[in-house]
């Protein structure tokens, strides 16, 4: 079973990627369509369903369906908080975090390990499958 820290580790991964954030940002206001989402972040309709999927899976936005349409939202409001506390570390720390040359490390990484990874299921959280959590590819 994962510790605490491990599933701490895999929420921020989540929020790690830009897609998702971006997503989240936009959801937070009020409920919106997959086609507003698209419209305001400018990133493709599969791309976003893709990153919803997720983001729902992992309970980070709920879905509320109005008739023919279904309309996204944040699922609670700590998940506002959370990007609002976010926003002010960054502001007080932005210097060293533009600085840091971990993350460009850590992202190579990530790259040449998701190219050997040889199962790309879309039954799979997408941050599942980056890390293989779930699949173990990588022991194949």
């Amino acid at each position: 079973m994962a510790s605490q820290v491990d599933i701490q580790a895999k929420f921020f991964r989540g929020l790690g990627d830009q897609s998702r954030l971006t997503i989240l940002e936009t959801v937070l206001d009020r409920p919106k369509t997959v086609s507003e989402i698209v419209k305001l972040t400018k990133l493709s309709q599969p791309n976003t369903s893709l990153h919803l999927s997720c983001l729902l899976e992992c309970g980070l936005v709920t879905k509320i369906k109005k008739g023919r349409e279904v309309f996204y939202k944040a699922s609670m409001k700590d998940i506002s908080n959370l990007i609002s506390i976010a926003k002010r570390v960054i502001k007080k720390h932005s210097k060293e975090m533009y600085k840091c040359t971990h993350y460009i490390i850590l992202i190579a990484a990530i790259t040449a390990f998701t190219a050997f990874c040889t199962v790309r299921a879309k039954a799979h959280c997408p941050i599942c499958v980056v890390y293989c959590f779930d699949c173990h590819c990588h022991s194949n």
